[in-house]
């Protein structure tokens, strides 16, 4: 084509021809250029249908085979559900039920609408539901019997003999002197037993001779006496307004160490705490905010105390007591049973 144009070109710009041969010439070449063009038109259009047809072939086949791979996975699972539940559920697998009707409702999600599919997940969740239905009408029978049975159980009368005998008062008073320690339980510090370790060091006697002595150095003469460890918080008492070398001026002997804290800290608005295995001195207003869990026994305070009366006194009285009427209760400590209205003792 670029040879045409460029020989009708050099045939129309030519002048030294006779112009019947120039103009015949260009007539054979513009139907020339036309054939081509027309040619290279066709072959274009026949290149795309073919390209197209290609496609179309591509796209079918890709089609085919994804319906053939859908078709695939459709068999495997149906024959995945029919296993579960022609198989696996009469061998006692209670599992296979919603096993099954998982795998359906996927064979449902690949094809919906699909009517072998919803048949399966039809089936599958109908066979789950008999299924447990079956097993909690079961379940509740035997619990109804259970309860019937501990019924009875509750219907069997049993003799006060031996009595309930409870340990001597130097039993009790030993008991009573091991739970002092956990009258007070702090759980931040339960494992490392700090907080009694410190209780008992604040028991400590202890002397002090302070004359204008700065607090910095009060505070290490305690560290040194007592072998303690005491951290003097000077970021809280700065915002106070109190200075760590404010002068102390104390004289005390014979006095505890937590006597003799608070005596030298009171008058300044101080106060100590113990936290993170060290002495704390610092601030009142510091130390509301150092709080920590603590567990107190509050028993005494959230059980009632009944005091027995009737068929229970009585029993607990007597040491051989009779039958006296259809109320009367079992007593305590070796008695019989007693009168109308008497309790268990």
């Amino acid at each position: 084509m670029t040879q045409i144009k460029r020989g009708l070109g050099t045939v129309r710009g030519t002048t030294d021809i006779d112009p019947a041969v120039r103009t015949e010439l260009i007539r054979r070449l513009s139907n020339l250029k036309r054939f081509v063009e027309v040619s290279e038109q066709h072959f274009e259009q026949k290149r795309q249908e073919r390209q197209q047809s290609v496609a179309a072939r591509e796209s079918q086949q890709r089609i085919e085979t994804d319906l053939e791979r859908d078709d695939e996975r459709m068999k495997q699972l149906l024959k995945q559900v029919a296993h579960l539940l022609f198989v696996e559920a009469p061998r006692g697998n209670r599992d296979a039920f919603p096993e099954a009707e998982d795998v359906a409702q996927r064979a449902l999600e690949l094809r919906p609408g699909d009517g072998t599919a919803t048949s399966a997940r039809f089936s599958a969740e109908a066979a789950n539901q008999l299924d447990m239905a079956y097993h909690l009408r079961n379940l509740r029978a035997d619990r109804f019997l259970a309860v019937l049975e501990q019924v009875e159980f509750s219907h069997v009368p049993f003799p006060d003999e031996p009595p309930i005998r409870y340990p001597d008062a130097a039993v009790w008073r030993r008991l009573t002197e091991e739970r002092k320690k956990w009258a007070s339980v702090d759980l931040h510090n339960y494992r490392k037993g700090l907080r009694s370790e410190s209780s008992g060091l604040l028991d400590d006697e202890t002397e002090m001779e302070f004359v204008d002595l700065p607090l910095s150095d009060v505070v290490d003469y305690l560290k040194q006496q007592h072998n303690i460890q005491i951290i003097l918080d000077e970021q809280a008492l700065l915002d106070e307004g109190i200075q760590p070398d404010e002068p102390i001026n104390m004289s005390l002997s014979g006095i505890s160490l937590r006597s003799a804290l608070k005596i030298v800290l009171e008058p300044m608005a101080l106060t100590y705490v113990i936290q993170d295995e060290v002495m704390r001195i610092t601030t009142e207003a510091k130390a509301e905010e150092m709080m920590s869990t603590r567990v107190y026994p509050v028993a005494d305070l959230v059980i009632p105390v009944e005091t027995p009366s009737g068929g229970g006194s009585g029993g607990m009285m007597g040491g051989g007591g009779a039958w006296a009427g259809h109320g009367g209760g079992m007593g305590g400590m070796g008695g019989g049973m007693m009168g109308g209205g008497g309790g268990m003792g």
